[in-house]
């Protein structure tokens, strides 16, 4: 009796199957391996970015703000781990598109004609209000129902309509002089691709702060509070010694 055996074709079949398994079975390791080493990396650039932005608010704080847009680039090959890693800084100005006019009337403040017309400014130059523009617009819908007593005493020509221009023309121009907005993006190569993440925040600096960061206020002295209309406490004489008054 002779033994059977596999044909040609099922022992093929077979090999193909064991191919096919075996090349997915790789994709899939070599696929977990790519993205453990992206997360990695993606890791270290994340604590690059969080020290940077450090760095940046710390140098304005120091320096104050440019008049200007500035950008600012370089790399990490100084820091420990920074290797294949660039940075760039943005600091940029708010793009406040409106005057004090256009701000009081967000409250209602001044004339009908005067708000709407703020309200064609902002709107009709088709470009897209920033959000600065878009928070002040916010906050002047949330105090909408409490300005019917403001406009009245606010009628164009009266005093307190100028001191509220004067005040919305101050308050618009600290406000550009004192926030900007930082954006820092840290980038790397990985393989033939060019990652990125990045991160924005606002940063408010009053120029009469620029250069005192880190420094402690000194506090004045307390002034003693004055006794008005209290009785005064005085403490009660020590009492003798009975037995030396005794002898």
């Amino acid at each position: 009796m002779r033994n059977a055996g596999f044909t040609l074709l099922e022992v093929m079949i077979s090999l193909a199957v064991l191919a096919v398994a075996l090349v997915a079975l790789s994709g899939l390791n070599g696929g977990a391996v790519a993205m453990q080493a992206y997360a990695r990396r993606a890791t270290q650039a994340t604590l690059l970015l969080r020290s940077k932005m450090s760095d940046v608010e710390e140098q304005l704080q120091k320096d104050g703000f440019s008049d200007f847009n500035d950008d600012k680039h370089g790399n990490f090959e100084d820091d420990e781990g920074g290797a294949g890693y660039e940075w760039r800084a943005e600091i940029l100005k708010p793009d406040v598109q409106m005057d004090a006019a256009q701000l009081l009337g967000l409250f209602g403040i001044g004339s009908q004609g005067g708000a709407s017309g703020s309200s064609g400014g902002t709107s009709g130059t088709g470009a897209p209000p920033s959000s600065l523009t878009a928070g002040l617009a916010g906050a002047a819908q949330m105090l909408g129902g409490a300005q019917g007593g403001a406009s009245a005493l606010s009628a164009p020509g009266s005093p307190v309509a100028g001191m509220l221009q004067a005040q919305a023309t101050g308050f618009l121009e600290t406000l550009k002089k004192s926030v900007r907005e930082v954006r820092v993006t840290v980038s790397w190569k990985d393989g033939t691709q060019e990652r990125s993440i990045s991160a924005s925040q606002h940063l408010v600096i009053l120029p009469e702060m620029v250069g005192k960061a880190g420094q402690t206020p000194v506090a004045a002295p307390t002034p003693p509070t004055p006794n008005v209309g209290l009785p005064t406490i005085r403490p009660a004489p020590a009492a003798g010694n009975p037995l030396g008054a005794g002898r």
